[in-house]
């Protein structure tokens, strides 16, 4: 019998878990929570008593001693309600005093964490026998049914548009359900009632989907209900900034009874699929249903505060580690990111590319980095110092944070190499990845900024070693950045793996062959020194590329189309002196298609721009061609939020009015676009890929006066 779902009844004060078993079914469970406060000063802990006692929300008080940090106990007072209010009641508390007065702990954990927290268990379990960090595990066969809306519109899709059908797709196939609005809202509820999936899929069913058939069930009194209990757990839509860019989270619509997953939104099941996501949440023990709509950063968070709770430590509400006062000289040590070597611009042969498996986990892990083992109170001599900073790090305990770590990197490297689990190690990575940030993000409850530091100077330290490790053995070292060298050197393959395996003895850190290249070109910067992350080559067989137009998602795919087709060409050489013999090639397959956008023979959809917006459309100041769009879809009664994507095509780059500089492709204005800006824009992507052999001023002239010069008298 496995444990699908879990979620609070508010009304009947009680947690609803949802069992499969060939079938799934329902049981309710009573379930008080809690949460603690601590008094600064002892007489307001009986002026707390006082105020709480009385309230008709809770059952009873309770003076502890408890973990109020990994490294102090103090007197608390632990609050029981027979009523699911705890951040209200909290908030309440909050207001008598502040943070001055009162602290407060395991207030904001959700209920369905709460739940599994105290009894040990997580979603997707098997109840007979099963371990959250089990490699091999069954999954229930839920069973799953795809559906879409079809909608008659102009082109961007509103709530006034009319309904014309709704597909719907399961393993026996797919059919619709046409007929009036009412009759397909009626029968859309009866089929998934019959049908009784465990898993229902849209594709931007929090977005527009699911709060379009709400609407229309209102205005025809059609109740749509697709949980198998009535009603939705819903949130509105946010807009956070994350990594340097503004991210914009949908609307939520969960179900009761039934796992609702939009594969649009969904960060984790893109990367991961159903498989992966199931991984995540049996590992984070937050249900499929919300972890599809959260970041990995949430995900090990909650690895965090299960940890902690493990551990019988309290969870603060708000962050209490502060920032520890440095010098200006200690912060220039110390406020520094990972090592790079600039790479020299042009192609190199015989290279190989050698990567640190999830080096800054393993930093964490390795050297025992935790908020309460960096700067410990206990070990002031201990002989384990962080490198140029000198913060000593506990010898006595191992921390929490690397606890939390480790089994996901052990999971992440038994799952290599199995295509089996590929969404499985996706998600890993991804949650890898994200711990590093967390430790010095400023709201996370257990960061510490000195931590965040100490791993960027371990991994320093440790590349400048890996590249004085290579000059030894004879390698000579092109690039490197963070966790990632390309050395070169006219040697078999086995010369670069026992480089690795040197490196690897030397560090205690697993450095890995990423591959061969036969060849890579380094790439310049708009400052004419080598770039950092572009260049392209063939590694074992196979094109790579970073950092140029193909790799992002805010170029038109026509520039795309150009730059796959000339990487296409130069792969087909084996050498470096092949690679010369095809650039005239690559270079006629830029001329063809400036020639191709300035005679009107492509297609609309290819000039397609999607610009990620970072704030409303009132706030921007300069008028550019993604305000511009903003504007026109205004007009149309449409508003984008900050993180979501506007897309336009570039109509007249020069027009006085912004307006008609962009057309919108949805509303299918005209089929004009400004021919030269889209030549222009050509010209600079094909540069970029033919920076190191020939100047921009070359390639323009070919392109304009292809039959005065030949090819190669522009290379």
């Amino acid at each position: 019998m496995f444990l699908i779902d879990c979620y609070p009844d508010y009304r009947e004060a009680c947690m609803k878990i949802w069992y499969y078993d060939g079938r799934s079914f329902l049981k309710k469970e009573r379930f008080s929570p809690w949460f603690y406060v601590r008094a600064v000063e002892k007489e307001r802990e009986h002026a707390l008593h006082l105020y709480v006692e009385d309230l008709p929300s809770v059952s009873y008080t309770r003076r502890e001693v408890k973990s109020i940090s990994f490294t102090k106990k103090a007197p608390v007072v632990k609050i029981v309600l027979n009523q699911y209010t705890v951040q209200e009641l909290a908030a309440e508390i909050d207001r008598l005093g502040g943070y001055e007065l009162y602290e407060l702990f395991n207030v904001d954990i959700s209920f369905p964490q709460r739940y599994f927290f105290e009894r040990d268990l997580f979603p997707m379990m098997n109840l007979e026998e099963d371990s959250p960090f089990a490699v091999e595990y069954d999954i229930p066969p839920l069973k799953e049914l795809f559906f879409d809306v079809t909608v008659q519109t102009k082109g961007i899709h509103s709530f006034s548009d009319p309904l014309t059908g709704i597909v719907l797709r399961d393993t026996e196939g797919s059919f619709e359900l046409d007929g009036t609005e009412e009759s397909i809202l009626t029968d859309f509820v009866k089929t998934v009632r019959i049908l009784d999936p465990d898993i229902i899929y849209s594709h931007g069913g929090d977005e527009f989907a699911i709060p379009y058939l709400l609407h229309l069930g209102q205005i025809h009194r059609v109740p749509l209900e697709l949980g198998r209990e009535p009603g939705w757990f819903g949130k509105e839509g946010t807009s956070y900034f994350s990594y340097g860019r503004i991210v914009y989270k949908p609307p939520q619509y969960l179900l009761k009874g039934r796992i609702h997953i939009d594969t649009k939104s969904s960060f984790h099941y893109r990367e991961g699929g159903l498989d992966g996501l199931i991984e995540l949440s049996r590992m984070s023990r937050i249900p499929v249903q919300r972890l599809s709509r959260l970041s990995p950063g949430t995900a090990i968070s909650s690895m965090q505060l299960y940890e902690a709770y493990r551990r019988k430590v309290l969870i603060p509400w708000r962050k209490q580690t502060p920032e520890q006062f440095k010098t200006a000289l200690q912060l220039v040590k110390a406020d520094r990111g990972g090592h790079i070597f600039e790479p020299r611009v042009g192609i190199y042969p015989h290279v190989g590319e050698v990567d640190f498996s999830s080096l800054y986990p393993n930093i964490i892990n390795e050297f025992n980095i935790s908020p309460e083992t960096v700067l410990c109170t206990c070990c002031p001599d201990s002989g384990r110092k962080v490198p140029v900073l000198g913060y000593n790090i506990c010898e006595k305990r191992r921390g929490f944070i690397p606890d939390v770590v480790k089994p996901l990197i052990v999971k992440k490297a038994l799952y290599k190499g199995n295509p089996h689990v590929k969404g499985r190690r996706t998600l890993l990575k991804w949650v890898l990845v994200t711990c590093f940030g967390y430790l010095g993000y400023r709201n996370a409850r257990f960061g510490r900024i000195e931590c965040h530091e100490s791993v960027t100077a371990y991994a320093r330290e440790i590349l400048l070693t890996s590249m004085h490790t290579a000059e030894e053995l004879g390698f000579e070292v092109l690039h490197g950045i963070v966790d990632s060298l390309w050395v070169k050197k006219e040697a078999p393959r086995k010369d670069f793996e026992e480089l690795c395996t040197a490196i690897s003895d030397k560090i205690g850190i697993p450095l890995e062959l990423e591959g061969m290249y036969s060849w890579i070109v380094f790439l310049p910067s708009q400052a004419g020194i080598g770039s950092l992350t572009s260049y392209y080559g063939v590694i074992d067989g196979e094109l790579k590329a970073r950092g140029i137009e193909l790799r992002r998602s805010d170029q038109p795919p026509l520039l795309k189309h150009m730059q796959e087709e000339m990487l296409s060409t130069l792969a087909q050489a084996e050498s470096v002196p092949h690679f010369f013999r095809y650039l005239p090639d690559a270079l006629e397959v830029v001329n063809t298609y400036v020639g191709g956008v300035l005679q009107g023979d492509v297609h609309l959809e290819d000039l397609v721009i999607s610009i990620g917006i970072s704030r409303h459309l009132e706030e921007y100041r300069v008028t550019n061609l993604s305000v511009a769009a903003l504007k026109k879809l205004k007009k149309e009664g449409v508003e984008r939020h900050p993180g979501q994507t506007v897309r336009y095509i570039i109509r007249d780059w020069k027009a006085r009015k912004a307006t008609n500089r962009v057309s919108i492709p949805e509303l299918m204005e005209d089929t004009e676009y400004d021919k030269e800006r889209y030549a222009e824009l050509l010209l600079r992507a094909g540069h970029h890929i033919l920076s190191p052999f020939t100047s921009e001023r070359k390639l323009r002239e070919y392109c304009n006066n292809v039959n005065q010069l030949t090819l190669r008298e522009y290379l």
